[in-house]
This record gives structure tokens, C-alpha cells and sequence, in this order.
């Protein structure tokens, strides 16, 4: 029989101190994609979750202006005709990388990502989970966190990051994080 390897995915965990944090995201993907093509002779694809529009805008002109090799696709809230050129273009290949909001964490299957950005903690560790599902389906990928200082949530993250990169803690901590009303429910019982 045939046997199958287990993917794995990297964590890279970047608290940004001396440089913004599109900076610092930047300057990472930047290394990152070198390194990339020069191990296949190919263009890392990947998509950057951002937790507000206006954080997608930043980070899209940010690559734009440092990374100019790279064709990168800005992915918006609003369901319209460009939001849907955008995924096509992605899927199809034309745009490397996607800058996107909460919108493509579910329901969203792109092959082959080859990266994750984080960009900023989201409120739930579910978001988290489905964020980096996005990227390592069909091969191995690395999954960059890019925490906000200014962030307490992000902070605690930070510091507790083997809760981020150990998938059994996240699933313990996610059994928590769901309360449902009922009886079965006995916190909500009590």
C-alpha cells in the first residue's frame, strides 16, 4: 500500500517592535518569497487575512510598494462583480497573493496556498483554525502571525503561542470557547 505523509504546517510568530506591522509582514513575505523561488522556481502563493478593510487596504499598498514581483489582489467585504474577478484571478492564478477579510475564512477551498498571514489576532480561535486552514491542504505551508502590540488579546496570544501551533491545545481551548444555552450545558445550568 501506499502510504500517505501527514502535512505539516510551520509557524512563524512575528511581535513587531522597532518596525509597523505592515513592515514587518512585508519585509517576512519578502524573505519568505526569495527563499521560496529559490527552492522551486516558483511564486509562493498565499492569502493574508486582515481583521478590517481598512487593514487590508495598508497591507495591499504596502506589498505593492516593496514587493513588485508579486501580483497581489485585495479581497473586500462587499459581494460585487470585482470581489468575484478577484477570487476568479486568484483561483485561476493571475494574482499570487489575496489580501482578504474575515469573508474567505469558511467555504473556501483555493489548493494549493502555500502561506497564511495572519494579520492581527481575530476575536476567536475558531477564526484562527479556519484562517490557517486555508493554506497546507494539499502540500506542506508555513502560517506567519503577525501580531499587534497595542493589542492585549494579540499580547496573550503571543506569549501563549504554543496554544496557536499545537492543533490538540487549540482543540481543547475551542471546546471552551463554545457556550451553548441548555441543560446539557452545565455552567449555564448552575
Amino acid at each position: 500500500g501506499k502510504e500517505t505523509r501527514k502535512l505539516k504546517r510551520t509557524f512563524l510568530f512575528l511581535m513587531p517592535k522597532a518596525y509597523s506591522r505592515e513592515a514587518t509582514a512585508v519585509k517576512a513575505l519578502e524573505l519568505f518569497s526569495e527563499m521560496w523561488d529559490k527552492k522551486t522556481r516558483q511564486k509562493p502563493r498565499g492569502v493574508i487575512f486582515t481583521n478590517t478593510l481598512a487593514e487590508s487596504n495598508e497591507v495591499i499598498q504596502s506589498i505593492r510598494d516593496s514587493i513588485t514581483a508579486i501580483e497581489v489582489g485585495g479581497h473586500t467585504t462587499d459581494y460585487d462583480p470585482e470581489r468575484i474577478d478577484v477570487e476568479l484571478q486568484f483561483k485561476r492564478k493571475k494574482i499570487d497573493w489575496l489580501v482578504a477579510t474575515s469573508t474567505l475564512e469558511l467555504w473556501v477551498d483555493y489548493g494549493d496556498v502555500d502561506f497564511v498571514v495572519i494579520f492581527g489576532m481575530p476575536r476567536r480561535l475558531s477564526s484562527f483554525v479556519q484562517r490557517i486552514g486555508r493554506a497546507g491542504r494539499k502540500r506542506d505551508a508555513v502560517v506567519f502571525v503577525v501580531f499587534n502590540p497595542d493589542i492585549p488579546l494579540d499580547y496573550y496570544f503571543y506569549e501563549s503561542h504554543k496554544l496557536l501551533s499545537d492543533g490538540a491545545l487549540r482543540e481543547k481551548a475551542m471546546e471552551k470557547e463554545v457556550l451553548t444555552i441548555g441543560l446539557l450545558n452545565e455552567e449555564a445550568t448552575r
